[in-house]
């Protein structure tokens, strides 16, 4: 069974799509107080230690108003880190 991390599983995409996966996969769904995508040393840790085989990421403001009043912010949960 292929072990898959789903970023943002509680939101609307990602928890259908958890949802659907769910019986033919291994899924890792974490909540933010278990994976903070806004940290890059966290992203590190945490894929480090589960060792996904995939990585759909779905996590995102969708408030478009708190998105274009904080924009540094919603950056950062764009999971791209060097």
């Amino acid at each position: 069974m292929k072990k898959i991390l789903i970023t943002g599983a509680s939101g609307f995409v990602g928890g259908r799509l958890s949802r659907a996966m769910g019986e033919t996969h291994d899924l890792l769904t974490p909540t933010h107080g278990e994976f903070d995508i806004t940290s890059p040393d966290a992203v590190q840790r945490y894929i480090s230690h589960h060792r996904p085989q995939a990585i759909i990421h779905l996590a995102a403001i969708s408030n478009t108003g708190y998105y274009e009043e904080h924009p540094e912010e919603s950056k950062r949960t764009y999971f791209v880190h060097n």
